[in-house]
């Protein structure tokens, strides 16, 4: 069982965006999704924590101890190795 938190900051009309939020919800993983799209201090939230990276998706995954990734865009293959599925 995966333990890992995962936060989607992404948009409204964000096909790519969409692509994650399927993979997890397919996949019974739990995710917190931010929607930057009319939220300024989120927007700012994700620039700083990708270092001035502006597009969505981002997903930020921590696992059981505290090791953070940032991942910009969405990769199935990198994913799913992240959460141990590949």
């Amino acid at each position: 069982m995966n333990s890992s938190r995962i936060t989607i900051y992404s948009t409204d009309h964000c096909p790519e965006c969409q692509k994650a939020k399927n993979f997890f919800s397919q996949r019974e993983i739990a995710y917190q999704e931010i929607n930057v799209s009319h939220d300024i201090a989120k927007q700012q939230e994700m620039i700083i924590l990708t270092n001035g990276h502006r597009q969505v998706p981002v997903i930020k995954v921590e696992d059981e101890l505290g090791k953070l990734e940032v991942l910009k865009g969405f990769d199935i293959t990198r994913v799913s190795s992240l959460l141990g599925l590949a």
